[in-house]
């Protein structure tokens, strides 16, 4: 696996396991621009970013905690 695969594959793992998706319908709700952004080729030691826009569209207040990256 190369190692934007391998970032890709863990953002979609966060995403995926986070609590802020697994929430009722009638809780807050996040929904992004777009799920998944590929870095394409990085060589070991370059830095690459990217963001990731997203709103709440669910009937509650929606709370980010314990965001990391990895």
């Amino acid at each position: 696996m190369k190692f934007s695969e391998a970032i890709i594959s863990q953002i979609i793992l966060n995403l995926l396991i986070s609590p802020l998706i697994l929430l009722g319908q009638n809780g807050p709700r996040i929904q992004f621009d777009h799920e998944l952004f590929d870095f394409g080729e990085i060589s070991r030691g370059e830095t690459a970013e990217h963001v990731f826009k997203f709103v709440n569209v669910g009937e509650d207040t929606l709370r980010i905690i314990n965001v990391f990256s990895s």
